[in-house]
Order: structure tokens, then sequence, then C-alpha cells
């Protein structure tokens, strides 16, 4: 109880002063907001100094490396590779979702006489759907809250995180003061309508509540928040996704890391950085921007990164194809059903293959074969249907080395569709194709020969990060819809799995209920995660404890099948136990 006493008084004391923004902050703030303006992801080396002074650009630096900038839509181009690179374009990443701690072996770790590990001292960063902070699963014994800020990007009211040009921030102090009071939205007006980001939350740090029979894995652990702004609706044109759907854009959840890894470094505490979104855009071999700042992310002491592995194995939405020879070629069919608005899919293949391609459609109209050029962009208008093909061709896409097509199908037609691969220049004669993930298309859009396997969504494929899978605890098997690997360039992933089927946790609108999908396992593993950082940097038994070392921990701890061989595309090197880790130590 000390240790927390003290923790709370130096929080106290980081609270930053109220400054008003900059007449320069509040135009950027505009601009990132507005539909009137795309967002860009810029390598920082190739940004000119004078972007930042001028006038058309608004800039936001993510990292060293890498920025975010604002143009107005007047002055650009179409979306396409001929005219940006593929990279540039922010994708749009959906939900990874829709007893288990015993399972996991956390409550014995945390009941252990020796070990009494709660995460306390630890901070749960998220970068979800927001949370709702009067959930008692968020408070402490005394009903002060364990949320030490909120960064809600959606609410423009409030005082702007330092450094940052929009949302607003709350800290502990004002979600306390909004707690106590009759009317706490009008103190801290920061919600959480899709009940995601606070499921995880209670999860992975929710206090210990016998009423509800419920506990989290780390109900020690501090919680910080950022609650994602929903996409831009030019980008969900462009992607062509469903109009309910739930979908954000990179370059907001990289500011968010930005954020979380800022508020670690002001904090000086262990940070867990968990993300529960995903997308099947990009290489699925770690190379998109956002799969590059988590490994730099993973690389630093004190960090641990973990990511969900998706719920697409089941989904149809992979195609694996296998070219015998240079000059072949390989027909794929995709269902289409009646009510498809659009579908963006993308093939990929690993450098030197190179492959053109050919859009037949059910009524027999086709694209013709377009062959493959540096930055092609094609634009096909069908004669007797309304369907429209844009097929952006980058030879090399420039954070992967890799061939890339783009493909994007407006209205449709239903029926069987058929995409006509054929092989340009050989080596192995392998490519794969993703459709987007659940929730971007009709549910029936699919794949009439899926491949399950290489079916991680994008960033889950990333190096550093650890890569949860899910499995069903109770009957001892693996969440049909778990994402399975390996990774593109057959990188092992995902590392672990963890309880992920029917997990009991806290909803908006201080209720409980069940959820099942990747993201809740990867919230095990975060709680799991915080528990090892207490162990190992605040007790001092492992004070250059980073991400790799978690992950060689839980690995070394893992159970494993004595039916199964490990690693393995399903479950990695195995299931979640925290409390064998210790034993294996002990060995």
């Amino acid at each position: 109880m000390e240790k927390r006493t003290v923790q709370n008084e130096r929080l106290s004391q980081t609270a930053l002063p109220e400054e008003k923004p900059s007449e320069a902050t509040e135009e950027c703030r505009r601009r990132i907001l507005s539909e009137d303006y795309e967002d860009f992801i810029f390598p920082v080396d190739r940004l000119d100094p004078e972007m930042a002074l001028s006038r058309i650009f608004c800039v936001e630096q993510v990292s060293d490396t890498m920025s975010v900038i604002h143009v107005g839509k007047e002055l650009l181009p179409p979306l396409s590779v001929q005219f940006y690179n593929y990279a540039a374009i922010p994708r749009l990443y959906g939900l990874t979702d829709v007893t288990n701690m015993e399972a996991s072996g956390i409550l014995r770790a945390r009941n252990q006489p020796v070990l009494s590990l709660d995460g306390a001292g630890v901070l749960i960063g998220l970068i979800d759907t927001g949370i709702d902070y009067e959930n008692q699963a968020f408070m402490d014994p005394a009903g002060k809250t364990r949320i030490l800020r909120i960064w809600d990007q959606t609410v423009q009211t409030g005082k702007l995180p330092e450094g940052f040009q929009y949302g607003s921030e709350y800290t502990k102090e004002e979600i306390d003061e909004a707690i106590a009071s009759s009317d706490a939205l009008s103190l801290v007006p920061s919600v959480d309508e899709e009940g995601h980001g606070t499921f995880l939350a209670s999860i992975a740090a929710g206090s210990d509540l016998p009423e509800e029979e419920f506990t989290g894995a780390a109900p020690g652990a501090f919680i910080a928040m950022v609650k994602l702004k929903p996409a831009k609706e030019y980008l969900r044109q462009y992607f062509l996704i469903r109009e309910d759907a739930v979908a954000y854009q990179e370059s907001d959840l990289m500011m968010g890391v930005r954020y979380l890894m800022e508020l670690k470094e002001r904090l000086s505490m262990p940070l867990v950085l968990l993300l529960g979104v995903g997308t099947n855009w990009g290489d699925h071999a770690g190379n998109a921007p956002l799969g590059c700042m988590l490994n730099s992310a993973a690389k630093l002491i004190g960090n641990a990164v973990v990511i969900a592995a998706g719920n697409e194995s089941n989904r149809a939405h992979h195609y694996f194809g296998n070219i015998s020879a240079e000059g072949g070629s390989e027909y794929v069919e995709i269902r289409v059903p009646q009510n498809e608005n659009g579908i963006t899919m993308e093939l990929w293949a690993e450098a030197p293959e190179v492959y053109s391609v050919q859009v037949l459609s059910p009524t027999g109209e086709s694209t013709g074969r377009v062959v493959p050029r540096l930055n092609l962009n094609s634009v096909f208008q069908f004669t007797m249907e309304k369907t429209v093909i844009y097929v952006d061709y980058q030879l090399i896409e420039q954070e992967s080395g890799s061939t890339v097509v783009r493909m994007r199908m407006a209205d449709p037609t239903p029926g069987i569709w058929t995409l006509v691969v054929y092989n340009e220049q050989y080596t192995d004669g392998r490519f794969h194709i993703w459709l987007p993930m659940e929730g971007f298309v009709e549910e029936d859009t699919a794949f009439l020969r899926p491949n399950p396997d290489t079916t991680l969504t994008v960033p889950s494929s990333a190096e550093g990060p650890i890569t949860f899978g899910a499995d069903n605890h109770r009957q001892n098997s693996v969440y049909i819809h778990s994402g399975r690997g390996y990774t593109r360039t057959d990188r092992i992933k995902p590392d672990l799995v963890a309880p992920g089927v029917d997990i009991y946790g806290a909803l908006p609108g201080g209720r409980f209920g069940t959820k099942s999908g990747t993201s809740v396992a990867a919230a095990h593993g975060a709680g799991a995660a915080a528990l090892l950082l207490e162990w190992g940097i605040l007790q001092g038994n492992y004070r250059g404890m980073r991400t790799k070392d978690i992950k060689s921990l839980m690995i070394r701890g893992a159970i494993r099948s004595r039916s199964a061989s490990y690693p393995n595309r399903a479950t990695g090197y195995g299931a979640l136990d925290v409390f064998r880790i210790f034993e294996t130590i002990s060995l």
C-alpha cells in the first residue's frame, strides 16, 4: 500500500498546467479534423523543413522517423500509387472482436506469497474505443480512479495534450472530481460508445470485485486510454468499406503510440502498450509504418508491446497462390453477395516475383490483362454493369521492397468474380491475396478456395511485439477465428495464445458481460506483462527488461500439448501460463 501512496503523490505532481492553444495550433486542429483535408504518413527525412512553416501544410511529428501531414484536398490528385507511395495513405483498422485468469496462471502468480504480484506501479496503455471511467472495475478500494490519463481524440473542448494539436486530455485528478460529482460527463465528457476499450481495460487491469465474481489480470496497475477518433470519410470511401463499419486510421493510431510513450517518460513508469485493432491491408510481414513504430517501442527498456492476432482464420479472406512455372496462371474465384457495395483487396509477392492480373465479372466482362509497371494506376468502367475497377500497381513497395497490387471494386455485380493472376517473372510462384477484414465487407464476401494460414492481421505480424492468438480454455481448443501464422515471410507468429472465448468483463454503463476474440486474449497477455514488469523492474529482479525478454519468459513458461509440435501456426509456442514462468526460472 505504501508503494501506491508514494506513486500517487508523484503522479499528482505531474499534472500539466492548462495552457491556451495558439492560433496556429487551433488552425492545425481544424485541418486534422476537417474532411476538406487529407492525411498522409511521411518520412521525416523527406519532409521539407519549410512545410512546417507553410500555411498549406499542417505537420505532426509521430516519431524520430515519421510524421503526419494534413493537406487541403483542392491541392491534391486522386488517391492512388501513381501519385503517392503505398505507405503514405493511412490504412483503416477495425476492432479485433466481436475461469480465464486461473487457466493462464495469473491468479496463482498473484496469490503466491513471495511473488504477490498485481501490477502495482505499472502503466497499461490502450489505444481503442475509450473507457467507461465511472465503472467500478477501474477504481481502487477507496473509490478513486486508477486511470491516470484519457486522451480523447474525439472531444475538442478540453485541454490539449502537451505537444499535440487535437483532442482533449483528462488527468486522474479531473477524473476523480468527475466521479465524485453529480454530473460526471459535464466535467470529463469522454464516453466509450462501442465498449471494446472498456472491456479490454477490465481484462488487463480490472479491480478485484468479489460481488461480480470478477478480477482483471493486473488489478493494481494504472491505466491510460487513448480514445481514437473515427476515420475520415474520404478514406472510408477510398477503401470502399461498409457504411456501418467501425474504422480508425493508421495516423491516429501512431499518434496514440507517441502519446503513451511520452506519458511513460513523464511518469517514469514501466509501460504495457496494448493494441486490439487490426487490418488486412498491408504486407503481413511487419513493415507498415505502425508496425515499424511498434517495433521501435518494443526495443526500449521498461516497455512491453502486446498485439492481438486478429480473428480472420475462418473468414475465407485469404488466398494463397502457387504457380508452378514462369508464364503460368491461376484463377482465383471470389463470391460477392447482393448487398456488397465495394471491395478493396491486395495481392502481395516477394521480390523478384512479378505478376499481372485480369478481372472477370460474373457477366463475362473483363479488364483485360493489366501489365505491371513501376507505379501504375488503371481504371476500368464496364459497359453492361455499373462496376468500376481500380488497379493500383506498385512494383517495389517502399517499406518492404515487395510487389503489391491493390484492386478496388466499386459497386460489384453480385455473383462469382474471377481474378486471373499471371506470372511474369518466376522464382517460386508464390503470392498472397487478402480481402478486407471482417466488418469491412459483407459476411458472405469470400474466396471460394481460401487458405486459413497467414491470416494474422496487420500489425500483429510485426517482429518486436508479443502477438496473442485466442484459445478456449474451457475446451482446451483454439478459437475458431483466431488468426494463424506464419507471417508472409515465414516469421513465427502468433507467439502465444491466451483465453479469448466467452470471457467475462466490464461494459459501459456499469454493466458486465462476455466477449470473444484475440483482443480479449491480448488483454490477458497485457496484464501478464504488467505482472512481469512489476517483478522485473520495480522489484529489481530484471532491471533491463523489455518486450523481447518478456516474450522469452512467456514462451519458456507456456503450456504445450504433447500431441502437437511447436512452434505451430495456430498457437505459436503454446498457451500463456504466468505461474509456470516462475517455476521455470526456479528450475
